[in-house]
């Protein structure tokens, strides 16, 4: 985990600081165990009461201190607080009870985002965990802002400074790209942020997209893992602010979820039609005609290339691919049919009506 939660500390708190805090502080001690109880749980694919139970010694513990006053809420409990974040993101449904309590710490606690220490470096972890909820969830981000304006990492020029302040960006943009306000400031601050950057988040090698289905995508090699933090986050921001330039919502808000609309409207369309005009080619006038061989073969891809449709689009399929090509053609008849039922029946389906 300490990988992760230091990846802009330069003086690696989770890694040093709270593991020798721990020794002699509960809450951190436990919030350790549930993590890595939850960690090799998910390894071993064990049960998880031991996990559990950490994971509850440590809330009794958290409770009386976030339920006092604002003096008790200490850098330990927030970093704990934080390890139990991490814990949480472990599970199949993330409730993000949690992620509500580092928050409201750092909305509560407003020194910390710029308090040096253990306190700051957990302070940035919880915004990067709060970004990433607010990504996925499509929702503004819940961290206010105004705690981390007083922190060093705006006069340092270090890399990790570097890479915080663009973390610090791409969180600004998401407070404000989900509602009315303009954007057209954050685009001039993400670009001058990059065009000055050091030479460091450079990549060391870059192999360029290919025609293979494993290039699609260019290869690019970091120095570290803190420069790569640095240009995930410029290129999500930009991604986010371009959707928030090209869209007539009033929101990035509905934006994303518009665009992701028509992607699945699209993608469903290109699979709908690729899919009748390959029944239409495949099919063989007979079972005994002169194109059952060529039908086999291409009529296994399609089954095959039916069924990953279905795992992109989120929908379940039981076609495979058979034996014979009366088989095939079989399957790929249940896989259409199957698609139009999926569609009807499916998330999709409600989001598009909604629409």
């Amino acid at each position: 985990m300490a990988l992760w939660a230091d990846i802009t500390d330069p003086q690696r708190h989770f890694e040093t600081e709270v593991s020798a805090r721990a020794l002699k502080e509960p809450v951190l001690r436990y919030a350790i165990f549930a993590f890595s109880s939850r960690h090799l749980d998910r390894q071993d694919n064990t049960d998880v009461t031991e996990a559990l139970q950490y994971h509850n010694r440590c809330v009794q513990l958290l409770i009386p201190a976030l339920s006092g006053p604002r003096e008790h809420i200490t850098e330990d409990i927030l970093a704990a607080v934080a390890i139990l974040r991490q814990h949480e993101e472990m599970d199949g449904e993330d409730n993000q009870f949690h992620l509500t309590g580092t928050t409201h710490i750092l909305n509560t606690v407003s020194t910390f985002g710029s308090s040096g220490g253990l306190g700051e470096a957990a302070a940035w972890l919880c915004l990067r965990q709060d970004i990433y909820i607010s990504l996925t969830s499509q929702r503004p981000l819940r961290t206010n802002l105004q705690s981390f304006y007083q922190s060093d990492v705006f006069q340092r020029n270090d890399d990790f400074a570097w890479s915080s302040r663009m973390v610090f960006l791409l969180a600004n943009i998401l407070q404000g790209a989900f509602t009315d306000s303009t954007i057209t400031h954050s685009t001039d601050q993400i670009e001058e942020w990059y065009s000055t950057k050091p030479h460091t988040f450079d990549p060391v090698r870059s192999i360029p997209k290919g025609p293979e289905p494993d290039q699609r995508l260019p290869v690019m090699w970091m120095l570290l893992p803190v420069h790569v933090i640095g240009i995930q986050y410029y290129h999500i921001a930009k991604i986010v602010l371009a959707l928030s330039e090209s869209s007539q919502a009033s929101s990035t808000y509905e934006s994303l979820r518009h665009s992701r609309t028509v992607e699945v409207r699209s993608n469903t369309n290109i699979f709908r039609s690729a899919l009748t005009k390959d029944l239409e080619e495949c099919t063989p006038p007979s079972a005994h005609g002169p194109r059952i061989g060529t039908f086999q073969r291409e009529g296994r891809e399609h089954v095959i290339y039916c069924t990953s449709q279905f795992s992109r689009l989120g929908l379940r399929s039981s076609a495979s691919p058979g034996p014979k090509g009366c088989g095939i053609a079989i399957a790929i008849h249940e896989c259409k049919d199957r698609l139009e039922y999926e569609l009807a029946h499916s998330d999709i389906a409600r989001t598009m009506a909604r629409d």
